[in-house]
């Protein structure tokens, strides 16, 4: 006797096997999915800013680095409320060497790599006064900054003040790409974590926790500054050798400052005043050769334009009748030394106590400032006799 299967049966059967295969997926995606919120929590790169950041409270040593760009202010924002500091510096990258060391004894927490753009400076400027109560906020104040160019081009960077799912799934997907990197570093770094074995800081004291902040050795220090990936400081002589490949190509050039951002600056100084802050706008340092171009070569010289706007004698009286205190470094004698420098317009640790010790000319700065201990300053100079301590002149020395 010959058995037929009815057209119906074989549906049945795969229906059957089409759940099983559907179940199958759901259930390795879900392990899949429970194993990276697993290692994003054990490896702190799945972690919320905020919770990362309490690792640093009261833990001097460690050194942590939010891999998502986006997620730095909010990092930052909760270790000022941890932290409550006397003075607040906030913007870029060129203030990111600005140590507490520096400001004895005055009780200091740099929040910059933070905000770019004169909005973005006013926002957390306001955040920052949600969470704590400053007498002083620095800002990094750039002749660039004053340009709708220059607001065109880094409104995107702006920092995120919430953690949400999009800014979880960035963060696995960080980990995610880490890990498979072609070097291997990273996946070595995760199993590190994993097992709690954090690496020390080949020339400072301090303990690299996490992900991103292992596998680089980079990351932000308990008072906020960066340190930098190793080649960034070993690279900087080579970079200096040609100066264009630093500021004046990577930011674009404006034929005048624009009132739209003199107004933002004008409504960031009029917030601070009501809130009885002391704004401080600094100039940082630009290395010598860079000035020269700005001011000097004839084919950039239509896209100067905000730069001359900046330098002038006007702007720096419009500056005054806001009520910030304005000093400009950009012309400091000690930018001419490269060793003051990690690139054309990054100071390095030491060229940045060179660059205080300057500041302390400016009458306002000092009325500011008034118990900033110069003389230990320049002790601490004279500590920056080779080329490591010239980038690594603090280590592990912070302030409280």
């Amino acid at each position: 006797m010959q058995l037929s299967v009815s057209p119906n049966s074989e549906e049945r059967t795969a229906g059957v096997r089409g759940r099983r295969f559907v179940a199958w997926v759901v259930v390795c995606a879900l392990t899949q999915i429970a194993l990276m919120e697993y290692l994003g929590w054990a490896t702190l790169e799945g972690r919320p800013p905020a919770a990362a950041a309490r690792l640093q409270q009261g833990n001097m040593p460690v050194v942590f680095f939010p891999t998502d760009a986006r997620n730095w202010a909010s990092f930052k924002l909760q270790r000022i409320a941890d932290e409550q500091p006397e003075i607040i510096a906030i913007g870029n990258s060129r203030c990111s060497q600005l140590r507490s060391a520096m400001f004895m004894p005055y009780k200091f927490y740099n929040a910059c790599l933070t905000a770019w753009t004169v909005s973005q400076l006013r926002d957390f400027l306001n955040r920052i006064t949600e969470v704590s109560y400053p007498r002083v906020v620095i800002f990094s104040m750039d002749y660039f900054q004053l340009s709708n160019s220059y607001q065109r081009m880094e409104g995107k960077r702006a920092g995120t003040f919430r953690y949400g799912v999009e800014e979880h799934i960035g963060g696995i997907g960080s980990l995610i790409g880490q890990t498979i990197d072609s070097s291997g570093r990273g996946l070595e770094a995760a199993w590190e974590c994993l097992a709690g074995r954090y690496p020390k800081h080949p020339r400072e004291d301090l303990t690299m926790v996490g992900v991103t902040a292992a596998r680089t050795g980079a990351g932000f220090r308990w008072d906020g500054s960066l340190i930098y990936q190793l080649a960034q400081y070993d690279a900087a002589k080579q970079v200096m050798l040609d100066f264009r490949n630093g500021l004046v190509n990577a930011i674009p050039g404006a034929p005048k400052a624009d009132e739209e951002q003199l107004a933002q600056l004008a409504g960031m100084a009029a917030d601070a005043e009501a809130k009885g802050i002391l704004l401080v706008g600094i100039q940082f340092p630009i290395f010598a050769p860079t000035v020269d171009f700005l001011d000097h070569n004839e084919e950039y010289r239509p896209y100067a334009g905000a730069w001359r706007d900046f330098e002038s004698e006007t702007m720096k009286r419009r500056f005054t009748e806001m009520g910030i205190i304005h000093v400009d470094l950009s012309r400091a004698a000690m930018s001419k030394d490269p060793e003051n420098f990690v690139d054309t317009s990054h100071p390095s640790e030491a060229g940045m106590v060179a660059a205080l010790i300057e500041a302390s000319g400016n009458a306002a700065f000092n009325a500011a400032l008034p118990r900033l201990d110069i003389t230990g300053l320049r002790g601490d100079l004279k500590r920056a006799s080779d080329y490591v301590n010239h980038y690594h002149l603090y280590r592990s020395t912070f302030v409280k």
